[in-house]
């Protein structure tokens, strides 16, 4: 009988471990800038592959043309379908795709969008990249606007891009504005492309789907279903249950 305890012991603390390891991986309080993150915009501690279906939000800004040296863009990020933002990681990079770092510096407006999100260095550039503070499950955003200031040199045609996620298994990455035009600049309007899948050697997962009437709920009538870390308690609090009749 006592060995018996002693298992349930061991399985209840290794369960509990295991789950408050699940929740602290997903980066709740913003996205850490490391080189790997900065360059590739993909979130190293969710574990799942970015959506591949259109991204239910959109981001715009101010002016479509800019010129050298600390000239002010607005831009604004906006969940689309009754979506809402709970983590976000932007960035401005140059069009033609010959630089895996960003380009010019971010600041926040407001208190308000102080209060949402941060600003991080990135690859040793101050303020270049918005990241957000923590997610808001109770009163999630569903839009939100930085200001954005040209670097001193001449960086070409630039876009922003976004990571955004809606919970911690389900993100999108490469979320993109339209180009903005250096007014001294003659190249062609691109966009790059971003990754989407987990680099090996990391367990390549497949996003769960979404509930059928997900896009068009409230947050009060929310139903995303349990996240990973819900679905561990549950089946600790179940497997616990059964071992404790047993030893009865």
């Amino acid at each position: 009988m006592s060995d018996m305890a002693s298992l349930v012991r061991l399985i209840t603390q290794s369960v509990l471990l295991a789950s408050v390891w699940h929740v602290t991986t997903g980066y709740k309080t913003g996205t850490p800038p490391s080189a790997h993150v900065c360059r590739e915009m993909f979130p190293e501690g969710h574990h799942f592959d970015s959506q591949i279906r259109e991204p239910p939000f959109k981001i715009t800004t101010s002016s479509t043309v800019y010129k050298t040296s600390y000239d002010k863009i607005r831009v604004k990020i906006e969940a689309l379908h009754g979506y809402f933002i709970r983590g976000v990681f932007l960035q401005a990079r140059r069009s033609d795709c010959t630089h895996k770092e960003p380009v010019g510096v971010f600041k926040l407006p407001d208190a308000l969008t102080q209060k949402h999100f941060k600003l991080v260095n990135c690859l040793n550039q101050s303020a270049s990249a918005v990241t957000h503070r923590a997610y808001n499950v109770e009163k999630p955003i569903s839009k939100t606007e930085v200001e954005w200031y040209s670097p001193s040199q001449n960086a070409g045609h630039v876009f922003f891009v976004a990571t955004i996620a809606k919970e911690q298994d389900i993100f999108w990455t490469g979320v993109t504005s339209d180009v903005i035009r250096h007014l001294d600049t003659n190249a062609e309007l691109n966009k790059c492309h971003f990754q989407k899948l987990i680099d090996p050697p990391n367990i390549n997962t497949t996003p769960r789907p979404f509930p059928p009437d997900e896009k068009t709920t409230t947050p009060k009538s929310q139903s995303p279903g349990l996240a990973p870390s819900g679905v561990v308690l549950l089946g600790a609090v179940a497997l616990i249950s059964f071992l404790l009749k047993t030893c009865n």
